[in-house]
């Protein structure tokens, strides 16, 4: 039980942090593609912490309890509040123009 709470639950608060940022209507299709964004890499950003933190104990990982899933579950909420204003971000500073000509010569 812990470990679903703490995989899926703080995504919530990044999907509730884009719609305010966003502010235009999304459907339905797009909330769950953005949820699934956000839950991909707030468990990898995650992960990639709690493997490096106790990268050194052995089975550090195969235990689950309940100390375990709380630090999990801080580490995943403070990520999944800093996601939706790094991608923000990232899409103002990043652009992409793509030109299309026709080639005229003909053979």
């Amino acid at each position: 039980m812990y470990q679903i709470i703490g995989c899926f639950f703080p995504t919530f608060a990044s999907l509730l942090i884009h719609t305010k940022i966003s502010r235009k209507a999304t459907n339905y299709i797009s909330l769950i593609l953005y949820y699934g964004t956000y839950c991909t890499i707030n468990n990898l950003l995650t992960l990639f912490v709690v493997v490096l933190r106790h990268f050194n104990e052995p089975y550090a990982i195969d235990t689950l309890t309940i100390n375990f899933c709380f630090k999990y579950l801080l580490v995943a909420t403070f990520f999944s509040l800093i996601t939706p204003y790094l991608v923000k971000v990232i899409n103002i500073r990043i652009k992409i123009d793509v030109e299309v000509k026709k080639n005229e010569k003909r053979k």
